[in-house]
């Protein structure tokens, strides 16, 4: 993993525990799962880790894709 990675809690038990950070500083992410997307929000917290701490992002709702 790189240090742009970020702790993902909460949501599908599909979605990976790391997950990589996106080029841009928001507080939100979008996770493309299925037919739409997972949302997680920045909790204001980190996990010690050997590369340094990393984010920790919960879970806040799920969107589906319209067609």
């Amino acid at each position: 993993m790189n240090a742009r990675d970020v702790i993902l809690e909460g949501g599908p038990s599909d979605i990976p525990e790391r997950y990589p950070l996106p080029n841009d500083d928001s507080d939100r992410l979008r996770v493309p799962r299925l037919n739409g997307y997972e949302h997680y929000e920045f909790t204001g917290t980190y996990r010690a880790d050997t590369a340094g701490p990393i984010p920790i992002y919960r879970w806040i709702y799920t969107t589906l894709i319209a067609e």
